[in-house]
């Protein structure tokens, strides 16, 4: 079985390199078309076309907006690959529209793939089989989890996985800015953050109890932590995060809107 990219950007290449490590496809099997970027020992194809005749799986790892062009570039041909896109964006319905009858797949990765870290999430069309699923699943587990979902979730799902790094990165330089003013080191104030943000994360899914049981748990009465959970909750911190959900999710679905 031959496998395909077009497109080899930053997830792109995260996911080449995941799949090269854990040796889920022999160099060999693996093609390319990126028209700047040069991988050795991989087949590079001279354009869109020629590679998606060479290969049973192509990956479409490029951004919404060239979508129309390169799809423009490969609905005529009769040769029917598993296509697997991971835009955002761009829905199953867009896919089926121009490649009617074809195993379609579409993934969210997000930023820790390129540390094999990714939580990555899956919609599938009717035409894919099980033999299909559990290759694309050997695929995406060489950069980390795998969890399929409905189709219809995908555009919420990016306000979970794809953009929450960006928000929680936000957060925490927010609480570093605030220690280095009271006098903390930069570094030893990120390194301290970043260290009890993992194992918390840790400590959560391991633990049974609900965040709000958690969250009392730590919260002593009269206590220090109680204080600081106050200046959230009269700052509505449901309320934003909300927004924050919903900005995310209304973005991705003006993206799908622009691109039909």
């Amino acid at each position: 079985m031959k496998l395909g990219f077009i497109g080899l950007g930053k997830m792109g290449d995260a996911i080449l390199s995941g799949i090269i490590t854990k040796k889920v496809f022999s160099p060999e099997d693996i093609y390319y078309y990126d028209p700047v970027k040069e991988v050795s020992g991989i087949h590079r194809m001279k354009d869109e076309g020629s590679l998606y005749e060479a290969v049973d799986i192509v990956i479409l790892a490029i951004k919404p907006q060239v979508f129309p062009e390169v799809i423009s570039l490969l609905q005529a041909s009769k040769h029917r690959p598993i296509l697997v896109s991971i835009a955002g964006g761009i829905d199953l319905s867009y896919l089926e529209k121009h490649f009617p009858h074809q195993k379609i797949v579409r993934v969210m990765p997000n930023l820790a793939a390129t540390i094999g870290q990714s939580v990555s999430v899956y919609a599938k069309n009717s035409h894919v089989t099980s033999r299909d699923e559990s290759i694309i699943t050997s695929i995406f587990s060489s950069i980390g989890t795998l969890h399929l979902i409905k189709e219809e979730w995908m555009d919420g799902v990016l306000a979970l996985n794809g953009s929450f790094p960006a928000y929680l990165y936000r957060f925490i330089e927010g609480m570093v800015k605030r220690a280095v003013a009271d006098g903390f080191p930069e570094a030893f104030a990120k390194q301290l953050i970043l260290e009890t943000t993992l194992g918390s994360a840790l400590f959560a899914m391991q633990d049974e109890r609900s965040f709000t049981e958690l969250i009392r748990d730590i919260c002593s009465p009269k206590g220090i932590t109680l204080e600081g959970i106050k200046v959230l909750e009269e700052a509505n911190i449901d309320f934003l995060q909300a927004k924050v959900y919903d900005a995310t999710k209304t973005r991705s679905m003006e993206i799908r809107r622009e691109i039909k």
